[in-house]
């Protein structure tokens, strides 16, 4: 069944895909480990699991999508991180005006700038597993089109390669129905 569905997988010839069986490991102390084919083209991933269950044949696989970095986003969080670094870069004298100093400037401004990523990390870690998430901008309809197609191809080779080995694909349950949006999928 593995070989059948990495076979039908190839002669769909997607291109600018890969596609490798890795080892993931479930979060836990004493994790269990499985093997998954990883199928990824530019956003989209897509994780299959085909494993013997008993005297079954269990097949799942899920379509998790991550947004580019926005660099409107970035550049946002910079000019935040410079007037914060602007700010913090007047000199007080003891009898006088403030005087601006280029060398504070520039040292405020990018350690504003690694406490400002530091934050968004923290968030995005807590928030959805993913350090740069907050960064991520939104799918454009491209690749929700390419996320669609993937899953598609995927489906359509696994049952391909269920049918190939004997099993009739009528009996089969079909989870949910496609779709493309922000974050898992399928």
């Amino acid at each position: 069944m593995i070989r059948a569905f990495r076979r039908r997988l190839k002669d769909r010839a997607i291109p600018r895909t890969n596609i490798k069986l890795e080892k993931l490991t479930a979060p836990g102390l004493v994790a269990e480990q499985r093997d998954y084919f990883i199928v990824t083209r530019y956003v989209a991933m897509v994780a299959v699991y085909i494993a013997g269950f008993g005297k079954d044949l269990y097949v799942s696989w899920a379509l998790f999508a991550q947004g580019e970095i926005a660099l409107g986003r970035l550049i946002a969080l910079g000019l935040l991180s410079a007037l914060f670094g602007f700010l913090g870069s007047f000199q007080v004298q003891l009898f006088g005006n403030p005087q601006f100093n280029l060398g504070s400037f520039v040292v405020n401004t990018i350690t504003m700038f690694i406490i400002f990523f530091i934050i968004v990390a923290v968030i995005g870690a807590l928030r959805q597993r993913d350090p740069i998430a907050l960064l991520r901008g939104p799918l454009n309809e491209f690749q929700r089109d390419d996320l669609l197609a993937l899953a598609i191809a995927v489906h359509k080779s696994l049952l391909h390669a269920i049918d190939s080995v004997g099993i009739d694909t009528k009996i089969l349950r079909v989870k949910e129905q496609f779709s493309a949006t922000r974050g898992r999928v399928i």
